[in-house]
């Protein structure tokens, strides 16, 4: 099984505690913080600096921030990322309020 595999796997685990109104686990989150982060590392080396990876970087940061708030983690270091990435994509800044996501 590859880590996008295992991802869905641990999302759909995640979602069956939602729906049951049950507490998730956090190592359920750690892992999924885990694999965003190797895909991510992945990403940040073999990067070009294009539309399409400031796009990328925007979504995987803010799933990491995401993550990393779920598990306790100081998230500072992905919202710098996703302001740079979003000014570089629209010349704006973004507000924090636009920095969440629904997983």
């Amino acid at each position: 099984m590859n880590i996008e595999e295992e991802y869905v796997i641990i999302q759909r685990q995640i979602n069956e505690y939602v729906a049951k109104k049950i507490n998730v686990p956090k190592q359920l989150y750690q892992r999924q913080f885990d694999i965003v982060k190797s895909i991510n590392d992945t990403f940040e080396k073999s990067k070009i600096e294009d539309i399409s990876d400031y796009a990328t970087g925007i979504r995987q940061n803010m799933m990491l921030k995401y993550f990393g708030e779920k598990i306790g983690k100081p998230v500072e270091a992905y919202k710098n990322k996703i302001r740079n990435y979003y000014f570089k994509l629209t010349g704006e800044k973004i507000k924090e309020e636009d920095m969440d996501i629904n997983i």
